[in-house]
């Protein structure tokens, strides 16, 4: 009787497999991370435009104002985020009911009731939100300034939503990242974040300038989702930004704001529409 002889791989079959699916791989893997990539700014999006519905209900309630940036005076000697209560996404809880959508979800949440303590201070989820307000762009500003110029005078808190011109174009929330850090920061200052250092993401100096442009990195396509005070919400690329190789002073700046049209985005930081 004959024994039935059992066929094998070779070394040289089973290789060739293993190249096959390393090849696969290759190029599946990317796809899955871009599909994954796509679905968290989907999301962050909702986040996003349940935030500025919430804003605009509160604004419902407080005679057409938009939610304050906090109510407490940063500059004071209690230095920012003396009262954890006062930032705006807690003014807005009452409204979204959820403190989970204040974020953007490629980035990483500070889980609520924890505080986390850097540079000596101790900061809750509230503070540092991955989702930025665009404070003298839509929640207050600094009367008496420069057109365009550096704010030189005191803050003013408080704006009135239907005051302030183009809606369907002014930015109020987005997505944001303190360079250095794990998070971002409650809230932007649009003279900063709209003249942006596109050739560093990673350099602390630049934090200022690219808290909101760096935030890109995190989203599908490098664009940076946002919400708008008509209660839209989408996502934005460079050309809503002035770089810094483009305009290396500021009266530069101020010419291609203008002629660009920027300050419709934006808003204007010295007068109150």
């Amino acid at each position: 009787m004959k024994k039935q002889s059992i066929q094998a791989f070779t070394l040289i079959e089973l290789l060739v497999v293993i190249a096959i699916i390393a090849i696969l791989a290759a190029i599946l893997f990317p796809v899955f991370a871009q599909a994954k990539k796509a679905a968290k700014t989907t999301d962050t999006l909702s986040n996003l435009k349940q935030t500025i519905l919430g804003a605009l209900m509160y604004s419902n309630d407080y005679d057409d104002g938009f939610v304050l940036t906090n109510y407490v005076d940063d500059d004071t000697g209690a230095g920012y985020g003396f009262d954890l209560q006062s930032q705006w996404p807690h003014l807005l809880m009452p409204y979204t009911k959820s403190a989970g959508i204040y974020s953007d979800d490629g980035q990483t949440p500070v889980p609520p009731n924890t505080l986390v303590t850097t540079s000596g201070a101790s900061y809750d989820w509230s503070s540092l939100s991955t989702l930025t307000i665009n404070d003298s762009g839509v929640a207050g500003y600094y009367p008496g300034t420069d057109v365009c110029g550096w704010p030189s005078t005191p803050y003013q808190w408080g704006r009135i939503v239907g005051a302030q011109d183009s809606p369907s174009d002014r930015m109020a929330f987005s997505t944001n990242v303190s360079i250095g850090s794990l998070y971002g920061w409650y809230w932007q200052a649009n003279y900063e974040s709209s003249w942006a250092e596109e050739t560093s993401d990673t350099d602390p100096g630049s934090a200022g300038w690219n808290q909101v442009w760096s935030s890109r990195l995190y989203s599908s396509g490098n664009q940076i989702p946002c919400d708008y005070l008509d209660g839209h919400a989408g996502k934005v690329n460079s050309s809503k930004f002035v770089s810094w190789a483009e305009a290396p002073d500021r009266g530069t700046y101020c010419d291609h704001m203008t002629s660009r049209n920027l300050f419709a985005f934006w808003g204007s930081w010295w007068q109150p529409n």
